[in-house]
């Protein structure tokens, strides 16, 4: 018996149990353990909300552990599973969603690998709002931080190619080169 797998199972299915109520009592259809498979990609939903034209597919993690799989889990998702379950592909408003439990831990790992976190919707949940709302702020000023940089990028170096953050077509090294 795997006593660490079976905490992080009981952890998982208290998280699952308390994001399913409170989305239920939003109005949402909810499933859970949503099986899919196709050519041989087979894996578990966690979560599918519906509500109107909205479908959002959740990967939930209340402790995040391994970063890696974590990303493979909600990128085969995003790749399969309106494939092998085609009956949700009707929805107009479809998301997938990595949901963190609200934790300074999973926080400290998000701020962590942020670039490899690009491109996956991260949403922090807690039954205490306080924390969520504190972590989500914190997140998404992270997130904005990093937005504001790529896009005060104006240009590249016209020597060596390297991003230009200023109004001038030449990076530092390759200005203090050119000018002395």
């Amino acid at each position: 018996m795997n006593l660490k797998k079976n905490i992080f199972d009981k952890e998982h299915a208290e998280f699952m149990n308390q994001f399913i109520s409170e989305y239920k009592e939003k109005g949402y259809n909810v499933e859970h353990e949503v099986p899919y498979n196709w050519y041989g990609d087979r894996g578990f939903i966690d979560i599918v909300l519906c509500k109107g034209n909205k479908l959002i597919i959740c990967e939930l993690k209340p402790q995040l552990t391994d970063i890696g799989e974590t990303i493979r889990q909600v990128r085969k998702a995003e790749d399969v599973f309106l494939k092998a379950k085609p009956e949700y592909s009707r929805f107009e408003d479809i998301k997938f969603v990595l949901v963190l439990k609200a934790t300074n831990e999973n926080l400290e790992v998000c701020k962590q690998y942020s670039e490899v976190l690009k491109g996956v919707k991260v949403i922090f949940w807690n039954t205490d709002k306080k924390a969520q709302e504190r972590i989500s702020l914190e997140y998404e000023n992270l997130l904005h931080g990093r937005l504001e940089a790529e896009n005060n990028v104006r240009t590249i170096c016209l020597i060596c190619k390297k991003p230009v953050y200023s109004d001038l077509a030449l990076c530092d090294d390759c200005a203090k080169i050119r000018w002395g």
